[in-house]
């Protein structure tokens, strides 16, 4: 059973939760989750082996909760404890309000909302009884409207939300809980409409949007990570 720290990223196959993940290493065990991308969830753990830290990846649907329990009980099998918990996974939900069908909504939801406060809920389950650290990945487009994006923000909306009532509920027992809202990346998620990010680019500072492996984005992001999970971070802020 893993005596070292442990970080369990939901989502860290590719794209920012990779990026996370490899950052967060060798200090911390990670556990890192993936749907379908095992070529890229193997491609993770072996850079993180490669740098010297320990890792490894499972396979999830976290659609299901049925699979969200298995994880956390493998874990704690392996693992015995957690100590950070990343909340990445995400999914897309581009259209009209007009073209919206009802279950293209709750798949946005679920994925996106549902997995992600089922997930947290499992994993306190294994958090020290002081201490921890609880970041969730959530999006600009929670506070800056885009037209077409409906569902999509309202699901990070609802992540901020999670964050600062989180953070009030989990304070006592010393957890911190944080959002980081990245504007838009280019990564699996966004797609490949290149007219798209081309529109979404004109929105930001640099005249385009990040990508993976620039300052703006992923690596960014990492180190923010890393950041929001020491001792000194505050917590119920979206950054």
């Amino acid at each position: 059973m893993t005596q070292a720290r442990v970080a369990v990223v939901i989502g860290g196959s590719k794209g920012i939760g990779a990026a996370i993940a490899r950052r967060l290493s060798p200090s911390m065990t990670v556990v890192l989750t993936f749907s379908s991308d095992e070529a890229g969830a193997a491609a993770t753990v072996q850079d993180i082996e490669a740098t010297g830290g320990r890792a490894e990846a499972i396979r999830v649907d976290i659609r299901r909760p049925d699979e969200i329990i298995a994880l956390f009980d493998l874990i704690a099998a392996r693992h015995g404890r957690i100590d950070l918990l990343v909340n990445n996974a995400g999914v897309g939900g581009a259209g009209g309000v007009g073209d919206l069908e009802w279950d293209g909504i709750g798949a946005v939801l679920d994925v996106n909302l549902r997995a992600a406060l089922f997930c947290t809920g499992r994993a306190l389950r294994l958090f020290p009884e002081t201490g921890g650290t609880i970041l969730n990945i959530g999006s600009v487009l929670a506070t800056q409207p885009v037209a077409g994006q409906s569902v999509y923000a309202a699901s990070k909306a609802g992540i901020d939300a999670i964050t600062r009532t989180l953070a009030q509920e989990l304070g006592p027992r010393g957890i911190r809980v944080n959002a980081i809202a990245p504007g838009p990346v280019d990564t699996a998620l966004l797609g490949a409409d290149e007219g798209s990010k081309a529109f979404l680019g004109t929105r930001a500072a640099l005249g385009r949007i990040g990508r993976p492996d620039d300052c703006p984005s992923s690596g960014h992001l990492a180190q923010m990570v890393a950041q929001r999970r020491g001792d000194r971070a505050s917590s119920g802020v979206d950054v």
